[in-house]
């Protein structure tokens, strides 16, 4: 299990923690493409919920409502990988 910045587990790899760590930045700055980055991560790494999870959260603040198909493919994404998530990943 892969670590963030902040120390937390991140189910996955350790390029997917990487990858959850620039997508918070490029959100908080306003630049990039943090969906892009947790989309490509996801795709490469079968176990990172958390990935999912985040593009959902993403869509939804960027004003996709949550019948959007991007979103709700998100979500069915990061329900189906919830074997061995960490208790704060599943919430």
């Amino acid at each position: 299990m892969a670590k963030d910045q902040q120390g937390l587990d991140v189910t996955g790899t350790s390029v997917s923690a990487i990858a959850v760590d620039r997508a918070i930045a490029d959100y908080y700055a306003g630049k990039g493409d943090p969906v892009g980055i947790l989309q490509a991560a996801a795709a490469q790494d079968g176990a990172f919920s958390l990935g999912h999870a985040a593009t959902a959260s993403l869509l939804l603040l960027g004003g996709f409502r949550g019948d959007h198909p991007a979103v709700v493919s998100a979500l069915a994404s990061a329900r189906a990988v919830t074997h061995g998530t960490t208790s704060r990943e599943k919430r």
